[in-house]
């Protein structure tokens, strides 16, 4: 395998082998269980410049929520560009968050005391974020979906720590991950056709 490092599982229910990157860039091997390594290192070596072109693509536009404050004047990603948050005291019950094209603006309540205010922005934004993530992933998954010829049962945006998305080929089940709502809309698309590309192939051989 060269200088490609991986992590091999092994399962004796396995009949075929399968690699695939993680959200983190790691290759992720899984073979049968008797199967020799000298095989698998084959197997990894045909597929080198696949991986190696996928972890670059990957580690281009990995995105972790930023190690910020909530609080006024941060900045975060959506759809691939930085918009600033704004925070305001503003009289009502609860808090409130709007969207523009200058950013973000959260009223907080005078009345909420200051230790707690960043919990509530932070619970505020992610709580945008997975609302914006149903909305546009729905929509890109019913737009490929209809050109590949595919229909999957259910598609789930979920906290994902490792993966951008995987498919269950069986129950025709694909989970996005919200994080990718961050990144620009090629790279959303990208994620989408590729899980929607394993309700025909469900692994990463050379058919897929």
């Amino acid at each position: 395998a060269g200088m490609l490092n991986y992590a091999l599982r092994r399962s004796s229910r396995r009949r075929t082998m399968e690699v695939r990157i993680l959200e983190s860039t790691e290759i992720s091997v899984a073979a049968p269980f008797y199967t020799p390594l000298e095989k698998i290192q084959g197997f990894i070596y045909k597929h080198a410049d696949w991986l190696v072109r996928k972890q670059r693509q990957i580690e281009a536009c990995r995105l972790r929520i930023p190690v910020r404050r909530y609080e006024d004047g941060q900045e975060f990603l959506f759809l691939g560009k930085e918009y600033v948050l704004r925070v305001k005291s503003v009289s009502g019950r609860q808090a409130r968050i709007n969207f523009d094209e200058n950013g973000w603006l959260v009223s907080v309540p005078p009345e909420e005391p200051e230790a707690q205010r960043p919990l509530l922005i932070k619970k505020k934004l992610l709580a945008w974020y997975r609302a914006q993530a149903e909305e546009i992933f729905g929509g890109r998954v019913f737009h490929y979906a209809r050109m590949m010829g595919v229909v999957p049962e259910t598609v789930v945006v979920k906290t994902q720590k490792r993966m951008w998305g995987n498919c269950h080929h069986r129950s025709r089940k694909i989970n996005l991950n919200w994080r990718l709502v961050m990144a620009p809309l090629a790279v959303i698309d990208y994620v989408v056709v590729h899980e929607l590309c394993h309700l025909k192939v469900p692994n990463h051989s050379a058919r897929f």
